[in-house]
């Protein structure tokens, strides 16, 4: 635990984590500005990029090459969303402070049970953490968390694959539904 020879894969892993939150505020905006479209097209482009860095990398050189290519597909992510979110000029409406406040409600109630939901996610990821690497030690514990990065990785493919394919239709049906009032 007080070994120095994990210290550039923690420094790797640290950097992934940091680079997926940018990613995500990056991503939140292009939902939030309705852009649909474009965050489809680079959700997919940055899929597929990510997928083959990761299977390369790791075909190549193994598992040293993990926490370097989880980094490397998170930046590739954020550099993407960064450049699909840099031509946008979003619209700017005065709100009534009054009405802000009404609406705003519900938004604080959500808010606060993501927060709650994430909290108790977070213990649970720790506890289990804690109980391998009690119960079978470091090595194991880095295995595991090997494990859950990859498939990880793997889930998000599947789900920018669908999100992608979602996209598309929610936007044309949105578009129906302007055109029907």
């Amino acid at each position: 635990l007080g070994s120095a020879s994990y210290q550039i894969e923690i420094v790797w892993c640290a950097a992934s984590v940091c680079l997926t939150s940018i990613s995500c505020a990056l991503r939140a905006q292009l939902q939030g500005l309705q852009q649909l479209r474009r965050l489809a097209v680079y959700g997919m482009l940055v899929s597929v990029f990510s997928a083959a860095v990761l299977i390369a990398s790791c075909f190549c050189c193994g598992l040293n090459a993990v926490a370097p290519a989880l980094a490397f597909a998170s930046a590739s992510e954020a550099f993407l969303l960064f450049l699909a979110t840099r031509r946008i000029t979003p619209r700017f409406a005065i709100v009534p402070w009054k009405l802000f406040l009404t609406q705003s409600a519900v938004f604080v109630r959500l808010g606060v049970s993501l927060v709650s939901a994430l909290f108790i996610s977070y213990g649970v990821t720790y506890a289990t953490r804690a109980l391998i690497n009690q119960e079978l030690g470091l090595e194991q514990t880095g295995y595991y968390l090997a494990a859950v990065a990859l498939s990880t990785k793997a889930v998000g493919f599947l789900v920018d694959s669908i999100r992608v394919d979602l996209f598309p239709k929610l936007a044309a049906a949105a578009q129906d539904d302007d055109a029907r009032r």
